[in-house]
């Protein structure tokens, strides 16, 4: 394939972006950013930008968008990198910036693996493979195939104890090789509405959430209840993000999708509340989100807490 027919790739990615955004937005900062050469055995698309402001501001904002627009065109995550043609102050110049890669865009074969040895460096030698850990495993290995895991995150449900924070906030992150943000849900409102008066200090500021290309959120249905008893609504405002932006999300909830089926006892049943039960007339809502930007996968079996305090003992 020629360059002139992976520019016309570029154009079906730009036809993806004018959908997600408004008309100027378009207009303004995407209609100037041409195609210049793609290399298919480094995997890197090369972009021209006019000016450093132009780069400068899609870089902030929608590099996740672009990225998961060129993953739908490409049929795989692409390497970006730009051609800047004038500085800020309108000078030419010809700069190159570095090859950016896709964090989105994942496969990681040995995923099972990793988990497992991760598992027994927290645990002191011990692990507990539980029921949904496969489908994390899967979910890992097969996110840029071309199967339904492609460029989408993860919902991991399970009851209290069943490692749901140790498994997103310290064996992911230990797969992926790589630091990834993690924010409690109960920290959103604070970090999108940074001019309300909530009385807290966002832990990060909402420009630095928005350069995210990929996402922790621990502890979804700890979201405080503000006045008149409106309970906050915030990861409803980051699953938008997702959807509108590419940016992939990793969620871990006690919360349930769904109610207990008709056949299970409902005394075994682990959870308490479901989303709908939670979040009431914006549960549907959250569920329709769900569904379309992550995988989901249950967690069940007997806590790790017994695990971590006997490694906690172990020293």
């Amino acid at each position: 394939m020629h360059d002139k027919d992976y520019s016309l790739l570029w154009a079906e990615a730009l036809r993806l972006i004018q959908s997600r955004v408004d008309d100027w937005t378009f207009t303004t900062w995407f209609v100037p950013v041409t195609f210049e050469s793609y290399d298919p055995a480094a995997n890197v698309l090369l972009l021209r930008v006019p000016a450093r402001h132009v780069y400068d501001y899609i870089e902030h904002f929608y590099v996740p968008l672009i990225e998961a627009a060129l993953k739908q065109a490409f049929g795989h995550g692409v390497t970006l990198q730009y051609r800047i043609l004038s500085n800020a102050d309108g000078q030419p110049i010809d700069f190159l910036t570095a090859p950016q890669a896709s964090i989105p865009s994942f496969q990681i074969p040995d995923a099972q693996l990793r988990m497992t040895t991760e598992m027994r460096r927290l645990f002191k030698g011990r692990t507990q493979w539980l029921s949904g850990y496969d489908r994390v495993a899967q979910w890992l290995a097969d996110n840029r195939s071309k199967t339904d895991n492609r460029g989408r995150g993860l919902f991991i449900f399970g009851a209290s104890g069943t490692g749901k924070t140790t498994l997103v906030t310290r064996i992911l992150p230990a797969v992926f090789q790589r630091n990834l943000r993690v924010i409690s849900a109960a920290d959103l409102y604070d970090i999108l509405h940074p001019s309300a008066k909530s009385g807290t200090a966002p832990v990060i500021s909402k420009e630095e959430l928005l350069r995210q290309r990929a996402l922790i959120i621990d502890d979804m249905g700890r979201e405080p209840i503000y006045r008149y008893k409106n309970r906050d609504t915030s990861i409803l405002d980051i699953l938008d993000l997702a959807e509108q932006r590419g940016l992939l999300l990793i969620i871990a909830t006690s919360l349930s999708p769904q109610p207990c089926p008709a056949n299970y006892p409902a005394a075994s049943w682990p959870f308490a509340a479901t989303i709908a039960d939670h979040y009431g007339e914006y549960g549907p809502a959250i569920l329709d989100r769900l569904h379309s930007v992550t995988t989901a996968a249950m967690l069940w079996g007997q806590s790790l807490r017994t695990l971590e305090k006997k490694a906690k003992a172990d020293g």
